[in-house]
């Protein structure tokens, strides 16, 4: 059975996590990584969306604004969204 191993988002992002930099868990990491950075040249659908988000908060909270997008579109689709989500019953938010 195949094993992509953890995604990025399961890999640590701090010192704590790398065990405090413990050179077991930091060679352990590294290694981790590298087989899932090899991974991700040869099938870059598993690398997900790797743009740098743009805005995250307020009507993005939803779904961020990331580098590349159509402003336009987005701020419209966000603000819709906002709108939609607004005029449901509080007892269809639940």
């Amino acid at each position: 059975m195949a094993d992509s191993g953890p995604s990025r988002a399961q890999m640590p992002h701090s010192w704590e996590g790398i065990g405090r930099g413990h050179p077991d868990a930091v060679a352990h990491w590294r290694k981790k990584v590298e087989r899932r950075e090899k991974l991700e040249e040869k099938y870059p659908e598993l690398a997900g969306d790797r743009r740098p988000i743009l805005a995250h908060e307020g009507i993005f909270s939803g779904r961020p604004l990331r580098a590349g997008d159509d402003i336009g579109a987005s701020v419209a689709a966000a603000t819709e969204a906002t709108k939609s989500q607004a005029a449901k019953t509080p007892q269809e938010k639940k």
